[in-house]
């Protein structure tokens, strides 16, 4: 391990490496509610050769959680005009979301 890096840092990407998010969605049985970032929020770091390839793959990423969402009655995707860290830059609308999508009763409506 290189100096200065964390270890249990390191051991949280090597457990990260094998999911696959849409994989798991399309497999749930419960109410799923997806919630998205529509930028990356790094964007503005990146070389310009890079951006079009970047942009590419954005697209992906949200096809293929559109794709998810249509393959499972028990998913709903919903995107806001954030970066990745949608529950850092939009707290209230997340909550809002979520508090929607819940009845009296506490049990989720999607």
């Amino acid at each position: 391990m290189p100096s200065g890096q964390n270890p249990l840092a390191v051991e949280i990407v090597k457990a990260l490496e094998g999911i696959d998010p849409p994989h798991v969605y399309r497999a749930a049985r419960c109410p799923l509610l997806i919630v998205s970032g529509e930028r990356y929020g790094l964007e503005e770091l990146m070389p310009a050769e890079v951006l079009e390839a970047f942009a590419a793959y954005r697209r992906a990423v949200g096809s293929r959680l559109k794709a998810v969402a249509a393959q499972n009655a028990h998913a709903e995707l919903v995107t806001l005009p954030t970066t990745r860290e949608v529950h850092r830059e939009a707290p209230d609308a997340v909550a809002r979301l979520v508090v929607e999508r819940l009845g009296r009763d506490g049990h989720a409506r999607l």
